[in-house]
């Protein structure tokens, strides 16, 4: 059986060595900073103007490669940009800021079908919009300014970190991957209980295979796009390229192999079997999680 004192404490090792809790910090500085410096120079319009733009973009920065990080920062600028100037200069329109806001919630839902990136772009917009609603700024263009600077500053934090450390997004995709893969065993472990509902487990289990399958697609996505891992003749590169590979092809094994569980469940219920089997799933789940916690993920 799996023992969630161990799972929580792989789970907090993970956090702690991941490229999350760098990201956190990184978050954190980009959104107080501002804040803190523009009250203290007697800004405070300012200071919620560039902490909102900041704390709202932050939310759309995904693993990418670096041009497509550059894009993204050039997307949302624009889609901040446009939906504070609109909101805040007929804020106290009710008739108007009505119809702009069901327009761009609308605009904003229908371009999610280009991709995730693009609903949570869609999302922080929609946020922003309600957040301007409910502030009502004297000076739309100001607070405009402000929004725009906020979620730059980010951005170029954000760019920065890229350019120091090239292959963070697909250190961090490889992780979340893993992780994901770690919550499909899992889930597969369930369809071994007898006293599970198998068609509840089977439902979880395809689920979470779906989670895999789109963490795995952002993998194959950095790594064929990234010139640093498929040209370089580095030795991070190489070990990238080959961790990549492996990851993929651990789970083309995990999952190679499906059987009909009610039958199982029935032939071998009463035996120690079940329980023997959902042991050695649950730990493989935690090797699998275990591994998320380090850097350079030696598999």
């Amino acid at each position: 059986m799996k023992n969630p004192v161990i799972l929580n404490l792989l789970k907090l090792k993970y956090k702690l060595q991941s490229e999350h809790l760098s990201d956190a910090i990184r978050t954190t500085v980009c959104i107080i900073a501002p804040i803190i410096l523009f009250f203290y120079l007697g800004h405070p319009q300012t200071a919620i103007a560039t902490g909102t733009g900041a704390l709202l973009i932050a939310a759309t920065d995904v693993p990418n490669t670096l041009k497509g990080k550059i894009q993204a920062a050039l997307e949302n600028l624009l889609l901040f940009g446009i939906t504070t100037i609109i909101i805040s200069t007929f804020v106290l329109n009710t008739a108007l800021i009505t119809l702009f806001l069901l327009v761009l919630a609308f605009a904003y839902a229908m371009i999610a079908c280009y991709g995730n990136r693009y609903v949570l772009s869609g999302t922080m917009a929609t946020a922003l919009a309600i957040f301007i609603i409910g502030l009502r700024p004297s000076h739309p263009i100001d607070f405009t300014l402000g929004i725009l600077a906020g979620a730059t500053f980010y951005y170029i934090i954000s760019i920065l970190h890229q350019l120091i450390k090239p292959f963070r997004s697909l250190e961090q995709a490889m992780a979340e991957c893993l992780q994901a893969m770690a919550n499909f065993l899992r889930t597969k472990a369930d369809c071994y209980h007898p006293d599970e509902d198998l068609t509840e487990a089977l439902s979880e289990n395809i689920l979470q295979h779906i989670k895999v399958s789109e963490k795995q697609q952002l993998v194959r996505v950095l790594l064929l796009s990234e010139k640093q891992t498929t040209k370089q003749a580095s030795r991070k590169a190489k070990m990238l390229f080959n961790q990549c590979i492996i990851l993929i092809d651990i789970y083309q094994q995990l999952s190679a192999s499906h059987h009909n569980y009610k039958i199982i469940q029935q032939e071998l219920n009463g035996t120690n079997v079940l329980s023997n089997i959902r042991k050695l799933i649950y730990l493989q789940a935690d090797i699998l999680a275990n591994l998320t916690g380090y850097d350079a993920l030696n598999i």
